[in-house]
């Protein structure tokens, strides 16, 4: 079976600071997605026939620049921004200006998240600090896209979800396994008590069986056979005391990797609500992301968009909503895709194409829409 290579690597400038990097861009060939949330966060699956296990996707879906941290979605437009317009516009320049300046003050924001990327030791932390760099160099322009910035924030909420999702399955997994050891154990402690007290059982067969029989030579074999079965209870305790040995060991471990495990996800926490207090930006769980992208898309749909975008980000809105609570709005959002789906649908009726993505949002809006109707009930 061939191997599929899980990476390209491109080679890009930075067009912050002229620094050359070499960014990893990962090949949709390296895992597959098994599923789609209501709100698009993908469930992957890394494939078995790439050369690298793929942690997470979304650990390559920005590029950050290794002097000085300038963050961009890794797309065509940033690996090609020589041969296109929005690096070379004036608003570019305006937010270069403020990056750079931001990056050579003392214990800057930007210098912060750039230091704690480590993504072959931290990737869930490192994803979560790159997509949040990208957003505040996306915020920094004058022409801001809210709607790059409401992508990005719901890539973090997915980021978040999944972290979640590992660390209760994890969970699970080591619980059964302690249940599973523990049983282990205990099976090994009552077949050794078992197992002692038949050789005591069997020592005083050996002293009742003597007793009466006072002969030289029935003596000399009661002392022989009460010398080897003495041997085998002190070989019994010894064993004992080696199995009560093993629970301390694994029980020390396994302490100590629950520990270290809580201390790691503890200490990103604590580093997010430090960040939080320089950018009230960023997020500290799933929920808040998800708030920060529905803020943003919002923005957007102020703003003029077309095509699928007019069906996919009041959905989304809608969704969003939904996720946080706001069922009414919620509602009204589910509404506004319903009509505005239709619409597009009917004027592009023979364009199964262009239409493939509308007619699947719609049908999703009339199911989120179905689940609040029920909640009422």
């Amino acid at each position: 079976m061939k191997r599929v290579s899980s990476f390209t690597i491109y080679s890009v400038k930075c067009p912050a600071c002229g620094t050359l990097n070499r960014f990893k861009g990962i090949q949709p060939e390296a895992y597959v997605e098994t599923g789609r949330d209501t709100d698009f966060g993908p469930s992957v699956a890394t494939s078995r026939d790439s050369e690298q296990k793929v942690k997470n996707p979304l650990l390559y879906f920005m590029g950050t620049c290794k002097k000085c941290f300038f963050t961009h979605e890794l797309n065509r437009e940033f690996i090609e921004w020589k041969d296109g317009l929005e690096f070379k516009s004036e608003a570019f320049k305006v937010s270069k200006t403020k990056h750079l300046q931001e990056l050579r003050r003392k214990g800057s924001l930007i210098r912060k998240m750039g230091k704690t990327l480590k993504p072959s030791k931290a990737p869930f932390a490192s994803s979560v600090m790159k997509l949040l760099m990208g957003i505040y160099d996306e915020s920094l322009k004058p022409d801001s896209s809210y709607y790059n910035m409401g992508r990005y924030y719901l890539r973090v909420a997915w980021i978040f979800r999944d972290q979640n999702q590992k660390e209760k399955s994890a969970w699970i997994n080591e619980n059964l396994t302690i249940q599973s050891l523990d049983e282990a154990f205990g099976s090994t402690e009552l077949q050794h008590s078992d197992y002692l007290q038949k050789v005591e059982k069997l020592k005083n067969l050996v002293e009742s069986e003597f007793q009466l029989r006072h002969t030289a030579t029935n003596q000399k074999i009661r002392k022989q056979c009460s010398s080897l079965i003495n041997h085998m209870i002190k070989k019994l305790n010894s064993l004992k005391d080696t199995l009560d040995q093993l629970q301390q060991i694994y029980g020390a471990r396994q302490d100590k990797e629950s520990a270290r495990d809580y201390a790691s996800v503890l200490e990103f926490e604590d580093l997010l609500f430090d960040l939080k207090r320089d950018w009230p930006g960023v997020p500290v769980n799933e929920r808040e992301a998800l708030e920060f992208s529905l803020e943003n898309y919002k923005k957007s749909l102020a703003k003029e968009v077309k095509g699928n975008r007019m069906i996919q980000i009041p959905y989304l809105i809608g969704e969003l909503s939904r996720r946080t609570g706001d069922l009414a709005s919620a509602e009204e959002y589910f509404d506004l895709t319903i009509d505005a789906g239709q619409d597009f649908v009917q004027q592009n009726p023979d364009d199964e194409l262009k239409t493939a993505l509308a007619k699947k949002i719609l049908e999703m809006a009339h199911q989120q829409k179905e689940v609040i109707l029920r909640g009422k009930e």
